[in-house]
């Protein structure tokens, strides 16, 4: 796991219908990287990058620079409220 694979691991499911869409569409969606280059968004989409046939390695990237832990966590938590259904 990840350092910041904060939120649940998606359902076999979820996971497959990700697959789909990134063989279908390619690779639209930037990976978020911390300053250190550590995923911050987009663990299951790498994962699935070097799973297909023909890898996907020239990914896009959005580096974001951070003060704290504590701000790199809040953001991981913030981007994704509105994607992923999360209960208290």
């Amino acid at each position: 796991m990840s350092k910041y694979q904060l939120l649940p691991e998606l359902s076999s499911i979820e996971f497959e219908r990700l697959k789909s869409i990134i063989i279908q569409n390619g690779a639209i969606v930037p990976i978020e990287v911390d300053e250190n280059g550590d995923i911050l968004d987009g663990h299951h989409r790498v994962k699935i990058y070097g799973e297909l046939p023909e890898p996907i390695i020239n990914y896009p990237i959005i580096k974001r620079q951070f003060n704290t832990e504590a701000e790199k966590k809040a953001y991981v938590y913030k981007i994704n409220e509105g994607r992923r259904h999360l209960s208290t």
